[in-house]
């Protein structure tokens, strides 16, 4: 079968987005079938370079990338939060009018579009002619206005912009032109279903974007009887990540004599913000500020040092550190919003339902299954073996199966 992938980001050995586009294209092309990537310039030199250095391997032989370029001139537009959108529907164009030439000459039997993964930015692939598959995609998780209120006044305003943007997908004709083109459509959470209009339900199913590399980690012993509890929290310091809820939840285990260490690595613009915080509620000396970790044996053994993975974000779609965090037998304390929330389930952490709760409530369900874990290791250490069993189910191959089966099946009875 000859699939023709929409993948604006697409680069091997990163994450997000580009780790979306790359292991969907290869895990297609594991399948056996030829796949065509249709990317931005920009992921080209890692790609090309990927290709040279795997170029014996048969998959790697039914991978081939089209990189699609704007003028110069547009290229400003990818610059500023705002204007991405504008970019990226240029982009869009630009390259639905090259596949179409494409289409021409290779006749694909199938258009799939993956990235950009996101429902407010509808794909113009279903114009084709041919079977279309649109997703997953996601952006429609959402947090309650109790839960933003610690939020920073451009925190307030950005989501509320977001919030806007989400309503207004109902007035967005290529929105409802991508929906109804879509032979499929994957959300990759119930809330970003929501969006969908009602009239094509019957062609959404949920399903996560993200996936992992199969990594087999051993037992690992995450904890023994002792009074210290360390927690770790990955990932970039926005407004949306839930930070200001860590801290309000370490503020309370520390009001009962627990011994806690949160160790944050990553870096963003609400850093200072969340260290003010930290300050205020008296809790600085129980927050290490790591900054971004780019060794691979660093993070691996921030992994084994700690005992549970804290996760409180507020609308990830995904949430690809939470995998990975899994895989390294961390149990994972997450809210129920959101990829996390799909991913973990009670045998291998902790869920805390948000609904109609405000910041303090929710930072107190965060402290009281975190006193839980660490007042019983006997429990830590079986959801760490759990989370290990359960990070297996979550390969991209897996991921990407209940796919390619329907269209497999179908494209082999016509």
């Amino acid at each position: 079968m000859k699939v023709l992938l929409s993948a604006f980001s697409c680069q091997p050995n990163k994450g997000s987005e580009l780790a979306i586009g790359w292991n969907w294209a290869i895990e297609i092309a594991h399948r056996g079938h030829d796949v065509y990537v249709l990317t931005e310039i920009n992921n080209q030199d890692a790609i090309e370079q990927e290709l040279q250095s795997n170029m014996g391997k048969e998959a790697y032989q039914k991978l081939h990338f089209y990189y699609y370029k704007l003028p110069l001139l547009i290229t400003i537009f990818r610059n500023f939060f705002i204007t991405q959108y504008v970019y990226f529907f240029l982009w869009q164009l630009g390259a639905y009018l090259f596949a179409k030439k494409l289409h021409e000459t290779i006749q694909f039997d199938l258009a799939h579009h993956i990235t950009f993964g996101n429902f407010r930015m509808p794909s113009l692939m279903g114009n084709l002619g041919i079977p279309f598959i649109w997703g997953p995609v996601g952006g429609g998780e959402s947090a309650s206005l109790r839960l933003r209120k610690s939020y920073s006044t451009k925190g307030k305003v950005v989501d509320f912009i977001r919030d806007v943007a989400n309503l207004s997908t109902r007035l967005d004709p290529l929105f409802w032109n991508t929906c109804a083109k879509a032979t499929q459509i994957y959300t990759t959470t119930e809330q970003t279903k929501s969006f969908i209009p009602k009239r094509y339900h019957n062609k959404v199913e949920v399903l996560l974007a993200i996936g992992q590399a199969v990594i087999i980690h051993q037992n690992i012993e995450k904890k023994s009887a002792n009074n210290s509890l360390k927690l770790l929290f990955a990932g970039r310091i926005l407004h949306w990540k839930g930070l200001h809820l860590a801290l309000l939840a370490i503020k309370k285990l520390v009001g009962k004599g627990i011994e806690v260490k949160l160790f944050i690595a990553g870096n963003g613009p609400e850093k200072s913000k969340l260290q003010q915080i930290a300050t205020n509620l008296g809790i600085q000396n129980n927050i290490n500020w790591i900054g971004w970790v780019t060794s691979k044996q660093k993070m691996q053994k921030l992994y084994q040092e700690s005992d549970i993975f804290l996760f409180p974000s507020l609308h990830d779609s995904g949430g690809m550190v939470v995998l990975e965090a899994m895989s390294h037998g961390l149990p994972v304390v997450c809210l129920d919003l959101g990829g996390p929330a799909i991913s973990v389930n009670d045998n291998c952490g902790r869920i805390i339902k948000t609904y109609e709760k405000t910041e303090q409530e929710v930072a107190q369900l965060l402290a009281n299954s975190l006193e839980e874990l660490h007042e019983n290791f006997l429990l830590l250490n079986q959801l760490s073996k759990k989370s290990i069993e359960r990070s297996k189910n979550f390969s991209w191959a897996n991921m990407i199966e209940p796919v390619y089966n329907k269209v497999e099946n179908q494209f082999n009875h016509d």
